[in-house]
Order: C-alpha cells, then structure tokens, then sequence
C-alpha cells in the first residue's frame, strides 16, 4: 500500500491526553469534521463529515480530496481502499511517543547551534532502538532531547495527534477557530505538523 502523507494536529506539549479521547472524538463529530467510524485492527478511522473543509483550510490550487469511496467502503475492502481516501484517526498512547515525518524535504534543526542537521535519520533510528530521546546534536556535538529538535513542521514527535490521512505536506492546516476549540475541551494548546 502506498504511503500519503498527513496533517497532524497535535498538543504543543508531549503530555498525555489519552483521557480526552472520547471528548476529543465528540467535538469532532460536533464540529461535523467526522462521520462514521470503521475499526480495523484495533484501530478506529473516521470518514470526514460535512463541516470537514470548514476546519482544515486548503492553500493553494484545489486540491484532490476522496470522500466518494466512503458510501461503498465495507471493513473487508478497508486495507485496499484506505490509501486513496481522506480520512481522519485519533492515534493516542499513555506511554508511547510517535515520529512521522513527511516523504521529502525534512528539516530538522538543532535548537542549539541553529544548523541543520542533515543525519536526522540517524538519530532517529537510534531512538527508535533505544528509546532514549538525549542525542547529540552531530553538528555542534552538544546535548540535547530529540523531541526538542525544530522540525519546520515537516515531521514531529507525539504522543496524542489527529492525523488528517491524504494530505500532502503544506496543502492544508487547522483553522483557528478548530484550534481553540480542542484547547477548550483539552485545556492545554494544540499545533501542526506534516507526517
């Protein structure tokens, strides 16, 4: 299955939301962002709802959003069909933290030096056999948390996000106005980035 980059919506902290997401899942449905839910392998998608494009604001040309397939989708054709819809997940864990990067033109940025650092996928590997996020920065070789490190919003860290599937990097964002509203049921501000 070919992979399509995502929006991925997320709180600005790494804390631990995994108790707001039934009313996280709520709001979505209130705001009509989400419909209907299939659950495949423990996991629930969300097809969009009516008020989808009210809330993620597309830049640019038009682009090509797939919302047809939904009325014929059943959980047996779900791993065929899925990579070509736009379709929406709540991904929480208490005690796991998540990377997703973009396809192409990642920027990592060393919070320290400034620099960029062109061996992220390095680092990342390492963290991702270890699980420690103290790195060195291989730059200007000084100390610092992987999770700290400026992504330029082409890939991030979290451990609570809605992943927006079928969106390329930078064609799309979170209006304000859905912005505040996940602050006002979380309690705690939310950003972006392209997975």
């Amino acid at each position: 299955m070919r992979k399509l980059n995502c929006l991925v919506i997320k709180p600005v902290n790494q804390i631990d939301l995994s108790q707001y997401k039934d009313a996280i899942i709520k709001t979505l449905h209130d705001l009509a962002i989400i419909e209907a839910a299939i659950i495949k392998d423990n996991h629930e998608y969300f097809f969009a709802g009516d008020q989808y494009l009210q809330h993620i604001s597309f830049l640019g040309c038009s682009p090509y959003l797939n919302f047809d397939a939904q009325k014929e989708l059943t959980l047996n054709d779900l791993s065929n069909t899925i990579a070509d819809l736009n379709y929406i997940q709540i991904d929480s864990s208490a005690n796991t933290i998540r990377f997703k990067n973009t396809d192409f033109g990642v920027k990592a940025i060393c919070p320290k030096c400034k620099t960029k650092i062109s061996e992220w996928r390095n680092l990342i590997s390492n963290w991702e056999k270890n699980s420690k996020r103290d790195t060195i920065c291989p730059e200007c070789q000084q100390e610092l948390e992987i999770t700290d490190i400026d992504w330029k919003k082409t890939a991030g860290f979290y451990s609570t996000a809605i992943l927006f599937h079928g969106i390329q990097a930078e064609l799309a964002l979170p209006t304000d106005n859905f912005l505040a509203q996940l602050e006002s049921v979380t309690k705690t501000k939310w950003h972006y980035f392209y997975g």
